[in-house]
Order: C-alpha cells, then structure tokens, then sequence
C-alpha cells in the first residue's frame, strides 16, 4: 500500500479496499456496548463467507482502489482483477507524485471512477 508525502507534505495513501463493512465495523469499535455487540453478530457470520468472497475476488469481482489524501477520501475506482489494481495504483501514485494531486480522466488499466 503506498504511503507517502508530496512536495507541499500533504499525505497521500493508494489502497485497494478489501471489505468495506469492515470499515465500518472498525469506526464503530471505538463505541463499546449494543452497536459493538451487533458488530461481533455481523463478523461472525463474515467469517464464514470470507473464504468464497476471496475466490470471486480472485477470479476477476471488480476491486476498489481508494485515494486517501490526509486520511480524507478523494477518489474510488472500481478495476476488474487483481493485476489491474496494482497497475492502477502505480498509476495513480505516479500521477500524484507527478502533478500533486489525483488524476482524473481515463485511466491506462482500465478502471472506472465512482467519485
């Protein structure tokens, strides 16, 4: 997962999102009571799917590619398989590293943008 800084210091971090529930699952961890219980009631049965979930994933489910800069959003690209993304990812961090800032327009790989 690339992380880094540009010119002006302003972070920046390209990411494949793996689960989005998990996401929110994390954000709700830090409230302890009735929403951590039903989070534990949804990850369990999470478990039991994850292992069909990696093979569609792996056989070609569109990934999302997440650009984080300082820790906001602002981008998400939906690219089909998992060399693609890691292309795309490359991409968007040499357009960053580049410019300074997100590329927008059409990518090399192949990706579509959902923002």
């Amino acid at each position: 997962m690339p992380e880094f800084r540009d010119d002006a210091g302003v972070r920046w971090r390209v990411r494949r999102r793996w689960l989005p529930l998990l996401t929110v699952l994390d954000a709700a961890s830090n409230d302890f009571g009735v929403f951590s219980t039903l989070a534990l009631l949804v990850a369990i049965p999470m478990l039991l799917v994850w292992p069909f979930w990696l093979l569609a994933k792996l056989c070609g489910v569109k990934w999302k590619v997440v650009t984080e800069r300082d820790g906001t959003e602002v981008a998400v690209e939906k690219v089909k398989g998992y060399r693609a993304s890691r292309r795309r990812i490359d991409e968007i961090v040499a357009g960053v590293r580049a410019k300074g800032r997100a590329e927008t327009g059409e990518p090399q790989s192949g990706a579509i943008e959902l923002t």
